[in-house]
């Protein structure tokens, strides 16, 4: 079984996360769809402070959402209630993300 476990700047009880930006996470996440290394049923787990769990956080296609986070205090589990990217969201691609990384390029 895979397995993906992944850090969050914070994370809701939903599974929406933030991260520092760039959407590197999400990109790699759709490369793993695109090449048919994790699906939907993939579980993601996160791990977070206690202080970094929070009510509210926008979430755009191109997120993925965590199935469990992991705190020194509590697990919460988290009924899938988003589905996940299919893949990359090519719309999103930038030129530069495109020339730094060569697998997009090559999966393109």
């Amino acid at each position: 079984m895979t397995l993906i476990v992944v850090g969050s700047v914070a994370v809701t009880v939903d599974g929406i996360r933030i991260d520092k930006g760039g959407g590197c996470g999400d990109i790699e996440y759709g490369i793993l769809r695109e090449l048919s290394l994790v699906d939907e049923k993939t579980p993601i787990f996160t791990t977070v402070h206690d202080i970094q769990i929070i009510d509210k956080a926008p979430k755009e296609e191109h997120d993925f959402v965590v199935d469990a986070i992991f705190a020194p205090s509590k697990l919460i589990r988290i009924p899938r209630k988003h589905s996940q990217p299919k893949g990359v969201i090519w719309k999103k691609i930038t030129k530069r993300q495109l020339g730094d990384m060569p697998v997009l390029h090559e999966l393109k």
